[in-house]
């Protein structure tokens, strides 16, 4: 399949590959040339999120789409996206080189945690209860309770502020407690993320982005 044999209004998905971190968001098909496309912009907090990001960055673009021919989900990996003018606001603009414009049948994914440190509350029975989270990935938190702290259920809310390049980040992150273990003279908490968290997997972008930035 071919960038071009794309239907507009279909959706497709981005991922933005960070190497420790993927993240990925939906996107529509607003217009189909010869070997590029353009689509619909992720919007985070009202403002749309520019990437630019070319095929020879430390940073990979892959996008996914369904093949309706087979019934099955195809890639086109390390392609080039920019975002441009239109006359309805900022869109993103799609292309591939020569020897990528076959797709491919491909899905990997990872989750590797990303070392955070922040002051944090979880939200108990109405209460706040302090606590400080340790790391994050795409589905995944931990963080250290008070040995006083009992949950009150295995399921938990965790709510903490952070701000990365000037752009501010208030996170409600539901989650599941998976393990807990002695250390330090405090109790750390693995959990898994329940449900779809855009904000929360955009946060873990930006976080992972400038850590290699800084690198």
């Amino acid at each position: 399949m071919r960038l071009r044999e794309l239907v507009i209004g279909q959706k497709i998905i981005v991922q933005i590959d960070l190497g420790e971190q993927k993240i990925e968001f939906y996107a529509n098909i607003l217009d189909v040339n010869e070997e590029d496309i353009h689509t619909s912009p992720y919007i985070h907090n009202d403002d749309v999120l520019e990437l630019n990001i070319e095929t020879h960055h430390g940073v990979v673009c892959n996008i996914f789409a369904e093949d309706p021919a087979h019934g099955k989900r195809v890639s086109w990996k390390n392609v080039k996206i920019q975002t441009v003018d239109s006359p309805h606001g900022k869109i993103y603009h799609i292309s591939t080189s020569t020897f990528n414009r076959h797709s491919r049948e491909d899905d990997n994914r990872q989750h590797n945690r990303l070392i955070v440190h922040k002051n944090a509350h979880i939200l108990d029975k109405g209460k706040l209860v302090d606590i400080v989270v340790h790391d994050i990935s795409d589905r995944g938190i931990s963080f250290f309770a008070s040995p006083s702290y009992k949950p009150s259920a295995n399921q938990i809310t965790i709510v903490y502020s952070d701000s990365i390049d000037e752009k501010d980040f208030q996170l409600k992150v539901e989650c599941q407690i998976a393990r807990t273990e002695k250390k330090a003279g405090m109790i750390f908490y693995g959990c898994k993320v329940v449900g779809e968290n855009k904000d929360f997997l955009t946060y873990g972008f930006f976080k992972r982005l400038k850590k290699r930035h800084r690198q």
